[in-house]
């Protein structure tokens, strides 16, 4: 998510380029293809590790038959010396086995730990809407490089669109009639430097150029329930989307359309069993919190934005605006 921002090029006036027949069938095509390679593969996969088991029963034989056993005179005069050797492979057994927890530990993120985190905040009754935070970060806020907030988002708005067309009976499944209006009025913005900081960016420099951070957000109607329950709803529905052949067939189409393809990036998110898709699929990585206030992460016209769909016409009220800054000098006027 940390990155100048990059849009597909030859988008059509509506932002949506893939909502024509042609890639229904451009993405059904598709599928069928990746459906197809992944079954060979599973299936070439298999015949090479019985081939595998095969050559290594025979060698293990081979080589158990050319040991020679030792004498009794030579075995009493190594006693000492094997229980001395024990005692070593036993701790080097020790270090191995914990070893291998460890690296567990690590490959599941517990080093990385990137997480999808759905943030929100608590109001009144009389608030228009709710609004809830997405990002993908680790434990010290660190943005995932490879899950965009800008590529998320636009591949959530063709995932509704165009499995609509491609896959009627699959609409009830995935939710796109309830959600499909909340994806496409979501927002993509900047990432506030530090929570309940200053109304600044958080942003790096390479090679002379600033790259922002940016992160989504979406706004709910309160009919959809308790904000508990649209919290919950709205994260399962995430991880069902994401972790879908669906969308990783719609993500390969994405990046294949960006600038040079999405270079590292889009070469990484085409890989079905690279990290940023272990981190979308495992559906303890999705969590919900709540902010204290909207400048934990937003900037300040952003939180101007937020705070009028919530209370039109009343936002400016000093109740509605500790919503949006805990501490009210760094607010509206900034």
């Amino acid at each position: 998510m940390r990155s100048k921002r990059i849009t597909r090029s030859n988008k059509s006036t509506n932002g949506n380029k893939h909502s024509d027949d042609s890639f229904s069938e451009s993405f059904k095509e598709k599928l069928k293809q990746y459906t197809k390679q992944k079954k060979i593969k599973m299936e070439t996969s298999s015949s090479s590790d019985d081939s595998t088991s095969t050559i290594s029963s025979k060698t293990k034989s081979d080589e158990s038959s050319t040991i020679e056993k030792p004498s009794k005179s030579e075995s009493k005069k190594k006693t000492t010396k094997v229980t001395t050797s024990n005692r070593k492979d036993n701790t080097d057994k020790i270090m191995e086995q914990l070893s291998a927890v460890r690296t567990a530990r690590t490959s599941k993120g517990i080093s990385s730990g990137y997480m999808i985190k759905l943030n929100s905040i608590k109001v009144p009754s009389e608030t228009e809407c709710y609004i809830i935070e997405m990002d993908i970060s680790n434990q010290i806020g660190q943005l995932n490089i490879y899950l965009k907030a800008s590529y998320l988002l636009d591949v959530l708005k063709d995932f509704c669109t165009n499995m609509r067309k491609a896959y009627p009976t699959l609409v009830e499944k995935y939710q796109i009639e309830k959600y499909q209006p909340i994806i496409q009025s979501g927002r993509v913005v900047e990432l506030r430097d530090v929570a309940q900081g200053d109304n600044k960016c958080r942003s790096s420099f390479k090679d002379g150029r600033e790259y922002k951070d940016y992160i989504n957000y979406f706004l709910f109607p309160t009919s959809f329930g308790s904000l508990k329950v649209v919290l919950e709803d709205f994260k399962s529905f995430l991880q069902t989307a994401f972790s879908s052949k669906y969308f990783f067939v719609l993500m390969t189409l994405y990046t294949k359309e960006l600038n040079n393809t999405g270079g590292k990036i889009g070469i990484k998110l085409r890989e079905k069993d690279s990290e940023p898709w272990k981190i979308l699929q495992e559906e303890e990585k999705y969590v919900v919190d709540l902010m204290q206030s909207l400048d934990a992460k937003f900037m300040n016209e952003n939180i101007n934005s937020i705070l009028e769909s919530m209370f039109p016409s009343n936002s400016y009220k000093e109740k509605y605006q500790k919503i949006g800054w805990m501490n009210k000098s760094k607010g509206k006027k900034n």
